[in-house]
């Protein structure tokens, strides 16, 4: 005979499920509040489930589950005409059940047209802004709600209203990277457009030395630019293209001939131990912004011969690509690092990279965003080991 689920098992299993969708680092805003509105419909026995968007008197549907009544994302109602006016006005979670019997309710537009007899509406804030509601409704009367239910309810909401503050951040910073580096490149053709006019006029020695560094230094700043144009494009592969499986040696090699006239100018000799068969779970553009900020890291710190090995390990939860650079290693950027900033942590001759340079910055930042991690370690004398571990369950 089976097991009748009591009504407050019904909701601990809920909070369970909420917490674990909640608290994936990978979920972002739609995400959340599509998972939410499945959890909320089934243990609150409402029939509507909407996360909405308001601005002034403009209410938005921005995600919705339902099944008979017609409503549809983007579609646009007066605030007035929901029942989401009161949680604006009161700036707190309403409820209401049985609102047929309601002197006051039941004359409201929303239940005139739908009939809607349970509601129950949280805010959603941004900042000291309501941004919208999450809100359940049925044309069903509704028991009463328990306290426990409430709470829950309570907390879906608190739970959205972090991520879309976390979202926003993100497509805030975002916006200011792409901004600084469209606001970098055009002052940059410049200077590097009259510093090859200046090549071909006569100038003594000391002058033609002059122009050189300013050319360099600018073709440099402009690798920055790049780098941090593939930052936001890969950030944005991140958000939308996961899934996607890929070849990790097919894709290292295609780095690394990418970079062949890097390696080259550098005297560097790349070379990947990668197997043929391994692939993983990711974009494309994303894996190879990661290896190629750490490759470029390497690079850049000379030796007359340098010398960089990929090669991979596994585990039942990670990929662990390991980057080897026969140096020269990493200790005094450390101690700098260490003792300016205090953002990395340090035991023996192990690190943990929270940024060193611009491009391990990058790096770290990309692998956490997939539940990875980056670390380093510094190996006797003559070389440094960069390890990053990639979910497989991404």
């Amino acid at each position: 005979m089976p097991t009748q689920i009591t009504r407050e098992g019904k909701t601990l299993d809920a909070i369970q499920r909420i917490h674990v969708l909640a608290l994936n680092p990978k979920t972002n805003f739609a995400e959340l509040a599509t998972g939410l509105l499945n959890i909320g419909l089934e243990l609150f026995n409402m029939k509507i489930g909407i996360v909405s968007e308001v601005e002034e008197q403009s209410y938005s549907v921005f995600k919705v589950n339902q099944n008979t009544f017609g409503i549809k994302e983007r579609d646009i109602f007066e605030l007035g005409n929901t029942f989401c006016k009161e949680v604006f006005e009161k700036r707190a979670t309403v409820t209401h059940i049985n609102i047929g019997n309601d002197k006051e309710l039941k004359n409201h537009p929303a239940y005139q047209n739908s009939k809607l007899e349970s509601y129950m509406g949280s805010p959603l804030r941004l900042g000291s802004k309501i941004y919208g509601t999450l809100n359940f409704t049925s044309d069903l009367v509704k028991e009463e709600i328990s306290i426990l239910e409430l709470q829950v309810f309570k907390s879906m909401a608190f739970f959205l209203s972090k991520q879309l503050e976390k979202d926003f951040q993100t497509n805030i910073n975002r916006l200011f990277l792409r901004n600084l580096a469209h606001e970098m490149r055009s002052p940059l053709n410049g200077i590097m457009g009259f510093s090859e006019i200046l090549t071909d006029t006569e100038l003594d020695q000391e002058q033609f030395e002059m122009v050189d560094l300013i050319s360099r230094s600018a073709k440099g700043l402009e690798e920055t630019v790049n780098d941090l144009s593939a930052f936001i494009k890969a950030g944005k592969s991140e958000s939308s293209h996961k899934g996607g499986k890929i070849n990790l040696s097919q894709s290292v090699n295609a780095l690394i001939k990418g970079l062949e006239d890097k390696i080259n100018f550098q005297n560097a000799f790349v070379k990947s131990e990668i197997a043929d068969d391994i692939e993983l779970s990711i974009s494309n553009d994303v894996f190879q912004s990661i290896l190629s900020y750490l490759i470029k890291d390497c690079l850049t710190r000379r030796r007359e011969r340098k010398e960089i090995i990929l090669s991979l390990k596994e585990d039942e939860e990670f990929f662990h690509i390991f980057i080897t650079d026969n140096g020269p290693h990493l200790t005094k950027a450390v101690s700098l690092i260490l003792n300016t900033f205090g953002r990395l942590e340090y035991s023996g001759n192990n690190f943990q990279i929270q940024g060193l340079t611009l491009n391990l910055s990058l790096s770290s930042i990309l692998i956490q965003q997939l539940g990875g991690h980056l670390r380093a370690e510094v190996i006797g004398q003559e070389k440094t080991e960069f390890h990053l571990a990639f979910p497989k369950g991404y």
